[in-house]
């Protein structure tokens, strides 16, 4: 097949979509199908970025002004998008896919193109947070892109049974995150006197929980945590001394921090969000290193759970409420390391496999 990857992303190398969505072509193409990247950003400098990572693949980008507000930012977006658009049909692939985001009116170019969507949130939810007229373009457009879809392939479970999804009566199929293996060695267990748990997420975020991150700090004086990811400054509250916040860091520079790491930290607030279930790419990358790990939700690739993952319920007090099932997690798996054949299921080949085949399905009922 020929596809054509459609999303507007601002981030780079050390985003988890962005390392996502570099897999996934990689993926494709080892897999022997053509594939070419089509960006819409606000980053000048996002096609050199992109093609560092995917050489040998078309890489199309669009950049509008940082502008994120007023009319005259919209119509610049608008016009770079529609010219996106002619990009790719005239790239004449088989099939796009396209990362869920707003719809823009050069989408009804794409008619003559099965599209498939990634469903990677709950928009309704999602937006609420953001500005009043993207909250309501939103609303107003998203039956138009959803209906044009020829599929959707969801993230979680829960996602997949919303009925704002399932009343397009679309073929779907659910396929959580998935990471390269074979890039992320199993780390040596750790020998540290005291235990150190590390976090990787943005800060401005409240699903991550950082909050509570430093609530334990505090309980727990005796253990080290470290924040990649996350400024100092980016805190409200003062960190108590035995937390490092390292803010933005690309894999190489905090490789050494996992090194040494005992226990990992996925997110503890996803209730604020109005979900259940999810599957986060950094803990996918936690558990590639070998590093057990808590979290505060349902993982889609783990119904069953993991003795190396410990899962509290979701719950605006579910650290304080669990705290002695934490302290006895941490003690219990500080200086091991989770086996590489419980994580093998998270692998992105096999993630892609599944992906592609549906991708074909789409095709054949076209």
């Amino acid at each position: 097949m020929k596809i054509a990857y459609l999303l507007q992303w601002n981030g780079g190398p050390e985003t988890g979509v962005f390392k996502k969505v570099i897999e996934q072509v990689r993926t494709w193409k080892d897999y022997g199908h053509e594939t070419g990247v089509f960006i819409l950003s606000r980053l000048k400098e996002s096609k050199a970025i992109w093609t560092d990572y995917l050489k040998d693949t078309p890489i199309f980008t669009r950049v509008y002004s940082s502008r994120r507000f007023g009319i005259k930012g919209f119509i610049e977006r608008v016009q770079q998008a529609n010219t996106l658009i002619d990009d790719l049909v005239n790239w004449q692939p088989d099939l796009t896919y396209y990362r869920y985001h707003l719809y823009w009116p050069g989408f009804y170019k794409l008619n003559s193109i099965p599209l498939c969507i990634e469903i990677n949130t709950d928009d309704l939810k999602e937006y609420k947070c953001w500005p009043f007229f993207h909250r309501w373009y939103n609303h107003l457009t998203r039956s138009r892109l959803l209906g044009m879809s020829k599929g959707m392939v969801f993230v979680t479970t829960e996602l997949a049974n919303k009925p704002h999804f399932k009343r397009y009566h679309k073929p779907c199929a659910v396929i959580g995150n998935g990471i390269a293996l074979e890039e992320y060695p199993v780390l040596p267990a750790p020998h540290n006197p005291r235990p150190r748990l590390v976090f990787i997420g943005k800060s401005g975020h409240k699903w991550h929980g950082i909050d509570k991150i430093t609530w334990m700090a505090k309980r727990f004086p005796n253990w080290d945590f470290e924040l990649i990811g996350t400024n100092k400054l980016d805190i409200v509250n003062d960190l108590p001394g035995n937390v490092s916040a390292y803010g933005s860091m690309e894999r190489p520079e905090y490789e050494n921090i996992m090194r040494h790491a005992d226990i990992a930290i996925g997110t503890l607030s996803l209730h604020t969000k109005g979900m259940e279930e999810a599957s986060p790419l950094k803990v996918r990358e936690y558990l590639a290193y070998g590093i057990p790990t808590i979290i505060g939700y349902s993982d889609t690739d783990f119904p069953e759970g993991s003795p190396y993952l410990l899962q509290i319920p979701n719950t605006p007090d579910n650290v304080k409420e669990n705290i002695e099932r934490i302290e006895g997690f941490v003690e219990t798996y500080k200086g091991r390391r989770v086996p590489r054949e419980v994580v093998a299921h998270l692998d992105v080949k096999e993630k892609e496999k599944k992906r592609l085949a549906f991708f074909e399905n789409l095709m054949t009922h076209r």
